[in-house]
């Protein structure tokens, strides 16, 4: 076949040579095509999201057992620095203390 499909962000193309070649049929196709592709891109946001949520809510309980655990607050900090810095997926993380 000699046409194509363009999807951009918002709005879909459907392009052809030959002027008026598309009908209905085309475009109720195209608008299925569109619609199952919004339901997956949402669908895959959401899942992200969850993820991270579910990540955030274990390390906030795993910070709980750390300060829990012990009574050195350099070691508490120190984990739990760790944990933050897995949680946002970061190289670094610091802590400024103010007295």
């Amino acid at each position: 076949m000699l046409w194509k499909l363009l999807l951009c962000q918002k709005s879909n193309t459907l392009v052809h040579p030959k002027p008026h070649f598309f009908n209905a049929d085309h475009q109720a196709l195209i608008q299925a095509i569109s619609d199952q592709s919004g339901v997956a891109v949402l669908n895959a946001r959401l899942h992200a999201d969850s993820q991270r949520q579910a990540r955030i809510m274990t390390t906030l309980a795993e910070s709980a057992t750390i300060i829990t655990s012990t009574l050195d607050s350099d070691e508490v900090l120190e984990r739990i620095l760790g944990q933050i810095s897995q949680v946002l997926e970061t190289s670094a993380v610091s802590l400024a203390l103010i007295n």
